[in-house]
């Protein structure tokens, strides 16, 4: 035990902790490199300040598709009369979806606990800072006092927090941010989203499903402006058959009040716009949690845009501290996060591992969903590859029009000399369950002509991709 003195000169009884692996966040990077060091036989200490899981489990992947699935139901309920079923009368009662919401949260937030448990990890609840190297010290919110935990490596994984665009009245009341949202019990009549990223078109799919009056603001001249063109315009004419008002190419240059609403005004080359909604929900990206936790006294170094710099080990350029996840700003996403997580767990525990950025899928959950891996169609062209690309359409798909749901494509991008596949665009239902074939080929260094020799159960969404493979091949069977 450690003694120290408080400023009102009484004796604190602080915990000492000395472990192999120290964890700093306890979210889908932090917590699966605490498994994974603890497996390898590392003692560990994980700590974290909120809930276990992170902003996946509490405020971003989970909350947010058991709420598209709630949105999805009421869609489905809407368009019933096509297959001959009545509905007269339905209504939301959206405290209730949202307490439903909460208890799915609940359940996988104490499964991580769980396993936390079961693993042996130490998990220490509080605000994590580095003192010195090898010490890290926690102002726990359960044992009382401060813990310090001295460490032979440690892994920052403190994540990020949403960034809100620097304009007048940004800051007012009913503006909210992707984390503020599942507070909310009554469901607002209308709502303006700033950002047309992934997470921008997943809650305008979402709001617009429960029957808000949507409005989507982007700065760029297309939706999910990192990703590949034909996509980004496909979910735009879905979101606008849908009834959601979608201006790209729009900045916005102030918020403001007026007759009980917020005012989103923008401009859109010479033309000024105004979008009006009840509530206004800044998507616009997320920032990293690097401050305060001490970086600057071990001298870490970060990007250009505040991220933690590392190498393909997950190393920062101080031997034996790694960092994971949104930290580290590559891509913001929890399975991502989980093999940097795997990554930095064993190379902490003596391994010679390295992350492999070429085959994390990266997956838009709208409707239809939209799922990209590997390079795009341009990102290819720019760099000097020589190139094929072949698509293939949904509307051709038996079981799309079983679904009545035939907006989409599946496109490859591959090299032109040897078919070997460097990416892939699927929009259709259940995008990001095709992708991973095409991760699992990449991974295996697959050709085209592989892909097309693969028998695919007939009717199925996934056949888009074989007759995508076909088309490469110059063997097109349904067109």
């Amino acid at each position: 035990m450690i003694f120290s003195l408080n400023l009102k000169g009484m004796l604190n009884v602080a915990d000492e902790i000395k472990v192999d692996v120290a964890v700093l966040g306890g979210g889908p990077g932090g917590y699966v490199a605490a498994l994974k060091a603890s497996q390898l036989g590392g003692k560990v200490a994980l700590v974290e300040g909120e809930g276990l899981g992170g902003v996946c489990t509490h405020k971003g992947c989970i909350p947010t598709k058991a709420l598209l699935h709630s949105a999805s139901l009421i869609e489905r309920i809407k368009s019933s009369g096509l297959h001959g079923v009545s509905v007269s009368d339905f209504s939301v009662d959206f405290p209730r979806t949202m307490d439903r919401v909460q208890r799915i949260v609940n359940r996988l937030a104490k499964g991580v606990e769980y396993l936390l448990n079961k693993s042996g990890v130490e998990v220490v609840r509080g605000i994590g800072r580095i003192r010195k190297h090898g010490l890290l010290e926690v102002a726990s919110t359960d044992k009382g006092g401060e813990v310090e935990i001295n460490w032979r490596r440690l892994i920052i994984a403190t994540g990020s927090h949403p960034f809100k665009v620097p304009v007048p009245g940004i800051d007012g009341e009913n503006v909210i941010t992707s984390d503020d949202i599942f507070k909310l019990r009554d469901l607002p009549q209308s709502v303006v989203i700033i950002g047309g990223g992934a997470v921008g078109v997943e809650f305008a799919t979402i709001m617009s499903g429960l029957g808000c009056e949507v409005s989507l603001v982007e700065m760029m001249p297309r939706l999910i402006p990192s990703e590949d063109n034909s996509a980004g315009n496909l979910l735009k004419k879905e979101l606008e058959k849908r009834g959601v008002r979608v201006e790209v190419g729009a900045r916005v240059t102030r918020v403001s009040e007026g007759d009980g609403l917020k005012n989103v005004e923008a401009t859109k080359g010479s033309e000024k716009l105004s979008l009006e909604g009840e509530v206004v929900l800044c998507a616009s990206g997320r920032a990293p949690n690097t401050e305060n936790i001490g970086l600057e006294i071990l001298r870490v170094e970060l990007t250009d845009k505040g991220f933690i710099k590392v190498d393909e080990r997950m190393e920062t350029n101080i031997p034996g501290v790694y960092a994971v996840g949104d930290v580290v700003g590559r891509y913001l996403f929890a399975h991502t996060a989980m093999q940097e997580g795997l990554i930095a767990a064993e190379n902490a525990m003596g391994g010679q591992a390295s992350m492999d950025y070429r085959v994390v899928p990266r997956c838009v959950y709208s409707q239809p969903e939209a799922a990209f891996i590997g390079i795009s169609e341009d990102s290819a062209r720019e760099g000097g590859y020589e190139i094929g690309v072949a698509e293939f359409p949904l509307i051709a798909n038996g079981r799309a029009l079983t679904l009545d749901s035939t907006t989409g494509m599946a496109k490859l991008i591959y090299g032109k000399r040897f078919g070997e596949l460097l990416g892939a665009v699927i929009v259709a239902p259940e995008a990001s369950e095709l992708i991973h074939e095409i991760a699992l080929a990449m991974r295996l260094e697959a050709t085209v002509e592989d892909l097309a020799g693969m028998i695919h159960a007939h009717p199925t969404l996934s056949e888009i991709l074989r007759e995508a493979a076909l088309r490469a091949s110059g063997k097109p069977l349904h067109g």
